[in-house]
């Protein structure tokens, strides 16, 4: 597994700045329009802030495919990362609960999707990784759930081998 985290701080800190000193500095540009075109920046950023930082040469993923390498976020702790797990709300919206406790690296395992701020419409510090649930061990009803994992509490690797296997991404060493 390869350590990739610096490579995910350094996009995570570029979304910020374009959210928060392009997009909601303008007061005309507060709006879900402005969102939505933010969300379409995102994966060219990925792919020239992550992607060809780990890679040799281009990739051969399209620029709306981030999430077709599996990247682990994994607890960097013994005693577990904090973290939320999504629930189904009455509204049929989501709420995320944390009644799980700390969330430990040998019993969960989390597939990076996305970047995650409760506000939206507001200055961005995206403080949570998005993540699928890919293992729960005693919690097996969560699998595919979203969970919300602190930035500061997990490390992002990426299975090198699998990823060559894959043909997506030649890594330099």
């Amino acid at each position: 597994m390869r350590d990739v985290t610096e490579f995910f701080h350094y996009y995570r800190i570029a979304l910020r700045a374009v959210w928060n000193h392009v997009f909601w500095c303008e007061p005309d540009l507060r709006d879900w329009n402005s969102w939505t075109h933010f969300q379409r920046l995102k994966p060219p950023l990925f792919r020239a802030l992550v992607l060809e930082r780990m890679s040799e040469s281009s990739c051969a993923l399209t620029e709306t495919d981030i999430t077709a390498l599996d990247f682990y976020v994994v607890p960097r702790f013994k005693e577990g990362a904090r973290g939320m797990i999504a629930d189904r709300s009455g509204d049929g919206g989501v709420a995320y609960q944390d009644h799980y406790g700390r969330l430990r690296a040998d019993e969960w395992t989390f597939r990076f999707l996305d970047f995650y701020d409760f506000n939206h419409m507001n200055y961005l510090d995206c403080p949570y990784y998005l993540t699928e649930i890919k293992r729960a061990a005693g919690h097996e009803d969560l699998l595919g759930r979203r969970a919300l994992l602190d930035i500061h509490d997990v490390t992002v690797l990426i299975d090198a081998e699998h990823a060559k296997g894959k043909g997506l991404v030649r890594f330099s060493s």
